[in-house]
């Protein structure tokens, strides 16, 4: 999607995903807004989420892929219902990883998803983010070499 690329690339540049109307690109400011008002509409009881594979509200949902890549850049770090399950399980992804390669050093062209994620928690670490990425989270992944990572 044209506009995920567009909000990793203002995620490399600004280490974060809240794109406002101030910033430079207003149709992405405007994308974001409505991936998180659906997201939130499905979190809070909305129509979505019924086993389909999508989250939200009425004709507007979030497939289940883009949320994951949503998730992987940590969009939705906020949510405290989604971070928590999209951390372990892009957790026990990268643990798979390191088992098989005895590291964490992901390269985007492998798996694009858990170098994104393995990416933002090296941001959530270097920034001290303890509100999300906690001491045990924190232990957990060095249990799995991620420090090499960092």
């Amino acid at each position: 999607n044209k506009m995920f690329l567009k909000l990793v690339a203002f995620y490399e540049q600004h280490n974060h995903t809240a794109v406002s109307e101030t910033d430079d690109d207003a149709s992405l400011a405007r994308w974001v807004k409505k991936q998180r008002y659906i997201h939130n509409q499905g979190n809070s009881g909305g129509t979505g989420g019924t086993g389909t594979g999508a989250t939200g509200v009425g004709d507007a949902m979030i497939n289940r892929d883009r949320c994951e890549l949503l998730h992987s850049i940590g969009f939705f770090d906020t949510c405290s219902r989604c971070s928590d399950v999209a951390w372990w399980k892009q957790y026990q992804e990268a643990k798979a990883y390191w088992e098989q390669h005895g590291h964490c050093l992901v390269k985007a062209y492998e798996n694009i998803r858990l170098y994104q994620w393995i990416r933002h928690q090296r941001v959530l670490y270097y920034n001290k983010r303890n509100d999300i990425l906690t001491n045990e989270r924190i232990a957990l992944l060095f249990e799995i070499g991620f420090e090499e990572a960092l």
